[in-house]
């Protein structure tokens, strides 16, 4: 009788089994590729490592971080003993609708609809630390437009005590730390990121000396009053943005991290003080082990960055991981298929151990996200919770031998970058050269070059086009209305605001020259006395003359090179007509006619599809009478050098200079082919991006490559 199972059993499971070896495995899956090569299954990644196809336990023997727990050392299993068992990761979908009042709105029906937090994006003004000569242009553009304490008051007022709120305000943020406690708010996080904020627009508006004396201000004064605030954001979104891969977005995180500890530390605080009021904004994209790995990885790499420092205390040095779902992988054709990305991201997020989590609605980019969207984005990580049952298991991605090495690999290769940026002389010294600018845009063009050619798929966009989709529209604003709004509201502060506004704000003016005060207490009394945003912005502006000038990195989506082709086309007033030519074995032909009407569909060119011709003047006559732009020969490649003169010459005698062009890569005919006018062949090595913008000029169809766009 078999002893498995009984109690005090001590025969390992199959034991009576030798285990094979790696080599054996490997031996045994090049038979199954039948000699092919086991390194033909190897995958290269953009950060520099391979990946194997399969892994054993031999590569899991010697790492370091295996024996760990969740809740313990190094953390990356987690910094919660029981996982989301113990504490859910937050819900904390963004709002930010121009006025307060709508703001308020979209914040209470959140929270009736079960999400736990409440994240209010600010606007451009804000984003921007605008003065009162230019905060008007850009009030409630790209989020809400909080002018003053009574504009604030109006959004708290309306939340109740204990729901947490956290500011994202660009390089206002600690402004808005001020106003909450001007209004008695506690907030959970305020976004100031200048380090992020200077890569993302190559300058500050305040001095670097103004800029981390309000950091270590502000660290004294929510330790002062013991808020549970972080109130420094260490953001990777401006790398993942502009095609970082993961290493770099780590490396870039750690090194930003470090710059703010050294600098913070040199101004009086204690490693232990700014490392417990740091928290990571980390976005995670579609590669869904790898991103896995990635949070992984980073609470691993800021355990050995703040052990490195002294920090005594253990909470401390746990990092605090804020996830967002990928802005780069949003595209605004087919936007419904971000749906399915959103859910894929905030599975590895959840699963990597996110604290808290943003997912983007399905038409972030395509439009004004209306309420759907952002229901069904809520939604998503509700269901993940309660009906996927994500969060009953501390780190389940533990002990697999694939997420174990790779987990090691990235927290190996990302702790060497973030050496040679050390080595520069840190963070803003790289910064400064180009060094970290050069590492990745050298990976945003091979990414770009792979996304052209079709290696790096992108549904909907550069493969398989959604032919007849209708473009969402956005929601009708009346944005002259809104302008009418806000400048009334700030006229009307202006007229009844306290006489001793002047007072408080010389108080403030007196703060920042000199190293008396707290520059957050003087801020607070300033807005609490009636001085707006603008015009704090306006003192902060004049903190000194060391303003840092960097070279940004231009975010971009993966998607937006196709749309564009889409976007010059969709302007058109008529469309270029493609006619596939269809002729020969029935196989080929209709192989050769879907990918054509792929390749060109992914341009949004109007398509005429067709079941076969008896001829090829039969062909040329029906492309004629469909008024077609682009002839596409459609066939096995041996009729291709009979077939394609005969179109030609039929095209030519009849007068018509419609453009040809062979689905496919005949090889042995090709010379012979151009030479009859063939003038595109579009085949599985085309670079696609490329062939289309070509024949888009060829049509006089300007296109704009490299389009900045704005977030």
């Amino acid at each position: 009788m078999s002893d498995i199972g009984q109690s005090g059993s001590t025969k390992p499971l199959f034991g009576d089994f030798v285990a094979p070896t790696k080599d054996q495995w490997k031996a045994q899956v090049e038979r199954d590729l039948k000699g092919a090569e086991y390194q033909k299954l190897v995958w290269k990644t953009y950060e520099g490592f391979s990946v194997e196809p399969m892994y054993t336990s031999t590569e899991t023997e010697a790492l370091p971080h295996l024996g760990s727990l969740p809740g313990f050392e190094p953390y990356v299993r987690g910094t919660q003993a029981l996982g989301f068992a113990a504490r859910p990761w937050v819900i904390a979908q963004m709002t930010g609708p121009p006025l307060p009042d709508e703001a308020a709105s979209e914040i209470v029906l959140a929270r009736r609809c079960g999400q736990d937090g409440a994240a209010l994006r600010m606007d451009r003004a804000a984003f921007l630390a605008a003065g009162t000569a230019s905060a008007g242009k850009h009030a409630g553009r790209n989020g809400t437009s909080v002018q003053h304490l009574p504009d604030f008051k109006r959004i708290s007022d309306r939340l109740q005590d204990g729901i947490p709120l956290e500011i994202h305000a660009g390089m206002s943020s600690l402004v808005f730390l001020a106003m909450a406690v001007a209004s008695d708010r506690s907030l959970s996080h305020t976004g100031f990121n200048p380090l992020a904020q200077l890569m993302s627009t190559g300058e500050l508006p305040f001095s670097l000396k103004t800029t981390f004396r309000l950091l270590r201000d502000a660290v004294r004064y929510v330790d002062h009053r013991s808020l549970n605030t972080t109130v420094i954001s260490v953001c990777g979104e401006c790398y993942h943005d502009a095609g970082a891969n993961a290493v770099q977005e780590l490396a870039c995180m750690m090194a930003s991290g470090v710059e703010y500890l050294n600098r913070l530390t040199d101004l009086g605080l204690s490693a232990d003080a700014v490392a417990r009021r740091v928290r990571f904004n980390i976005p995670v994209g579609m590669n869904f082990f790898m991103e896995i790995a990635k949070l992984r990885a980073a609470r691993m790499l800021w355990y050995r960055i703040t052990k490195d420092f002294g920090v005594q205390e253990e909470d401390a040095r746990k990092m605090r991981a804020h996830v967002r779902t990928s802005w780069w992988h949003q595209t605004k054709y087919d936007p419904y298929v971000n749906m399915l990305r959103s859910t894929i991201e905030a599975m590895a997020g959840v699963i990597g151990g996110a604290d808290s989590m943003y997912t983007a609605p399905f038409d972030e980019v395509a439009a004004e996200a209306g309420v759907f969207s952002k229901r069904v984005a809520r939604n998503l990580q509700i269901v993940l919770r309660e009906e996927a049952q994500l969060g009953r298991v501390a780190d389940p991605a533990a002990g697999s031998y694939y997420m174990e090495t790779l987990t090691n690999e990235l927290a190996q290769h990302a702790w060497t970058l973030f050496t040679e940026i050390e080595q520069q002389g840190g963070y803003l010294a790289a910064a400064s050269s180009g060094f970290i600018q050069e590492s990745i845009e050298k990976t945003a063009k091979e990414k770009r070059s792979n996304i052209s050619c079709r290696r790096d798929v992108i549904v909907g966009s550069n493969q398989y086009p959604n032919l007849g989709e209708k473009a969402l529209t956005n929601s009708v604003r009346n944005k002259q209305e809104q302008q009418a709004t806000l400048r009334e509201s700030l006229q009307r502060h202006l007229a009844t605001r306290s006489a001793s506004t002047e007072e408080q704000t010389q108080s403030l003016r007196l703060a920042l020259s000199g190293e008396t005060g707290n520059l957050i207490a003087a801020m607070a009394s300033a807005l609490e006395a009636g001085a707006t945003v603008a015009e704090i912005n306006d003192l902060l502006h004049n903190g000194g003359e060391d303003v840092p000038i960097v070279r940004p990195l231009r975010p971009f989506r993966a998607a937006e090179d196709f749309e564009q082709l889409r976007d010059a086309v969709a302007a058109l007033d008529r469309k270029p007509n493609v006619f596939l030519a269809t002729y020969g074995p029935g196989l080929w032909r209709r192989a050769r006619a879907t990918f054509a009407s792929g390749f060109f569909g992914t341009a949004g060119l109007a398509i005429v599809d067709n079941a076969g011709f008896d001829t090829p003047e039969d062909a040329a006559t029906a492309a004629m009478d469909a008024g077609a732009d682009i002839l596409v020969a459609c066939s096995d490649d041996e009729s291709y050098a009979d077939m394609v003169p005969r179109i030609i010459r039929s095209l030519r005698d009849a007068g018509s200079d419609m453009s040809v062009v062979v689905a496919g890569n005949p090889k042995d005919s090709i010379e012979a082919l151009r030479t009859s006018g063939v003038e595109w062949f579009i085949h599985v090595k085309s670079d696609v991006g490329v062939v289309l913008r070509e024949i888009l000029q060829r049509f006089g169809i300007a296109t704009e490559a490299g389009r900045e766009v704005e977030k």
